[in-house]
């Protein structure tokens, strides 16, 4: 027993490395450099915040499918928890998580009406039918993408982040306050359901696959981000 619980320990950690490598909150994309560097108009950070809030809507099925696939009674349990907050931010005596975005979104200059009228650009589309793709995904699959790669994102890299959105864009981040707490807590459960539910190699592997994969999904939409609204900007709006 002893020994299968160091190597789901040391799987785990090999993939918070992957995690730490491929960042989306403070990782080697360019995107991500201009904004925890500040160097960002005020335009491209509102279209960072449009676009990002169209993707939001879309996560909290990512988390339904994984309910949906869990053959544990316990965790299920666990995993409705959070898709609870994450619709309604009820656990947390917010908001839905969603609509906790879209104050960010305004304190940066997005009017509701914009956000309301917005359309996904085609790198968020895609991104949301990868979301989409999560129903036919083994159980395995979506907690590598959602509990492990989505959900530890905020721990180690989102500090940065936040101090440079509120000093120098004046942004509202209340949005990632509360994920660096709630974050915690279902990775933390991604990581248990690892040691209990996910034990032979070809689990493992599905599960490192689906990590993979998921930050090659987000740094896909950071690409179209930065092609549209720093490399290639439409005539009249400023690059």
């Amino acid at each position: 027993m002893a020994t299968e619980l160091g190597s789901s320990t040391r799987f785990i950690e090999e993939l918070r490395d992957e995690v730490r490598r491929e960042s989306v909150i403070d990782g080697p994309h360019p995107f991500t450099q201009m904004m925890v560097k500040g160097e960002l108009t005020v335009e491209q950070l509102q279209m960072w915040a449009t676009q990002f809030y169209l993707r939001t809507q879309a996560f909290s099925r990512g988390v339904a499918y994984m309910f949906a696939k869990c053959p544990s009674l316990a965790f299920r349990r666990e995993i409705a928890a959070n898709l609870y907050e994450e619709e309604t931010g009820r656990i947390s005596g917010t908001m839905p998580h969603v609509e906790l975005f879209a104050v960010l979104a305004e304190s940066i200059g997005v009017t509701r009406e914009q956000l309301d009228s917005a359309r996904p650009a085609s790198y968020t589309r895609a991104f949301s039918d990868y979301i989409e793709s999560m129903a036919s995904m083994t159980f395995e699959e979506i907690l590598g993408a959602v509990a492990i790669a989505a959900e530890a994102q905020t721990q180690d890299g989102v500090s940065p982040l936040t101090s440079r959105l509120q000093e120098t864009y004046g942004a509202d981040t209340s949005f990632f306050d509360l994920h660096v707490v709630l974050d915690e807590d279902h990775s933390d459960l991604g990581d248990q359901v690892i040691r209990d539910m996910v034990q032979t190699e070809g689990a493992r592997a599905r599960v490192a696959r689906a990590v993979h994969r998921h930050n090659q999904e987000y740094n896909k939409w950071l690409d179209g981000l930065f092609e549209e609204a720093v490399a290639h900007p439409a005539p009249g709006r400023p690059s």
